[in-house]
């Protein structure tokens, strides 16, 4: 016989008071969550943490027809990749030239260090090319 399945979910973990506790922290006026405003790329922060306004992950086929869509396929998120990181490298580049940071050995280190990320992620994304499956 089949289990009696109940339209009111009573026993739904949310009528459980210790649930309800979890699910709902009280917080301080300054840690409430920011509401999305008109800005789009507004970093959110809740209880002192940052978030993103949005989070996306892009998840590569499973596999592919031909070498070709394969080729194409990775050669449009390599420019995704590419344009992401031109852009993070260019407002570095541009707060330190700004002259509001004084110490340029440290303007240099942050672009350095969004250039080897950048280069460590297309080195990820090129694996992936190579290990795809073309059937």
């Amino acid at each position: 016989s089949k289990p009696e399945v109940r339209p009111d979910n009573r026993n739904s973990p949310r009528n459980d008071p210790k649930f309800q506790k979890i699910a709902k922290p009280t917080a301080r006026p300054d840690e409430q969550p920011t509401s999305p405003g008109s800005n789009s790329s507004e970093i959110r922060v809740f209880r002192g943490l940052q978030f993103p306004p949005r989070f996306m992950v892009i998840l590569d086929p499973l596999g592919f027809s031909t070498t070709g869509e394969r080729d194409d396929w990775y050669d449009r998120r390599r420019k995704q990749v590419e344009d992401k990181w031109e852009k993070a490298i260019a407002y570095a580049e541009a707060q330190c030239s700004s002259g509001r940071n004084t110490d340029d050995d440290a303007c240099e280190r942050k672009v350095e260090e969004l250039q080897a990320k950048r280069d460590a992620e297309l080195e990820q994304l090129e694996s992936r090319r190579n290990r795809a499956l073309v059937e």
